[in-house]
């Protein structure tokens, strides 16, 4: 059995909440015993207060600032199975079959109200959602999979040109057969550059490309694939070299360059 966790923390308010079936929010909701079929203002009201207190408690301890620092309180939405009972003052629907509650949630006459900080009640169960249902597991392997999606966006590729890259002198082998024979002199800053270019008048540019950087680079390895993917030098780097994210090198093969 899915694991089902039930608070009613108020006599207007009684919940229970599981792991939705397919990555999507899920809900069965009553108005005043009227069933919602199709949610409304009170499920939304739930479940983003829900999302909104278990990603500030998950953030709140300790490495979680870093752990979840890319996590959205939609990814844990998203993956809620709401079952909801409420009683909102003199509610209004979208029509007379009464599938969506359109109240706004200044009017209910209430509200659903958690204050997890202090121990009580409201805090146990945030713990026990976070602890028992599945939801943060499982948020947190599709916050992971959209982080690899995005970084693989960035990939390169053994192309003979690469475009769209300020500044970079690419060699003009780069992406060929001699692709091995290649050598990225990567300088910090256009005056490296400047000197580095100076020595095209010796060795030419068949085999030796250019690329200045701009600040300090990011260690990659203390940093979440989000900000990986988004850090513009990195992504550069990885079109220039032709590498692509998940791939084990032990060779040069299918690389633009042979040497950095």
């Amino acid at each position: 059995d899915t694991p089902k966790v039930y608070y009613k923390p108020h006599e207007r308010w009684e919940i229970c909440v599981c792991l939705s079936e397919d990555d999507k929010m899920e809900h069965t909701s009553f108005v005043n015993g009227i069933n919602t079929l199709k949610g409304g203002k009170h499920v939304d009201h739930v479940t983003n207060k829900l999302a909104k207190v278990i990603l500030s408690t998950l953030k709140s301890k300790r490495g979680g600032d870093k752990e979840y620092a890319n996590m959205k309180a939609s990814h844990i939405k998203d993956n809620m199975w709401l079952f909801l009972r409420s009683t909102i003052v003199n509610p209004s629907f979208d029509s007379q079959i009464k599938e969506t509650l359109t109240t706004v949630s200044s009017k209910f006459g209430s509200t659903f109200a958690l204050n997890p900080g202090k121990k009580g009640a409201d805090k146990k169960f945030i713990d026990d959602l976070i602890k028992k249902t599945g939801i943060v597991e499982r948020a947190k392997l599709l916050c992971q999979h959209k982080e690899k999606a995005d970084l693989a966006k960035t990939d390169g590729n053994n192309s003979r040109t690469v475009r769209g890259i300020p500044k970079l002198e690419d060699a003009n082998c780069a992406g060929t057969a001699e692709s091995d024979k290649c050598v990225l002199i990567v300088t910090e800053g256009d005056s490296a550059k400047a000197l580095a270019m100076a020595g095209y008048g010796e060795v030419g540019r068949d085999h030796y490309g250019i690329f200045p950087l701009r600040g300090k680079m990011i260690n990659t390895r203390n940093e979440t694939e989000a900000k990986v993917a988004a850090n513009k030098e990195i992504c550069a780097l990885k079109k220039i070299i032709g590498l692509r994210q998940g791939v084990k090198y032990n060779t040069v093969e299918g690389l633009r360059y042979g040497a950095v």
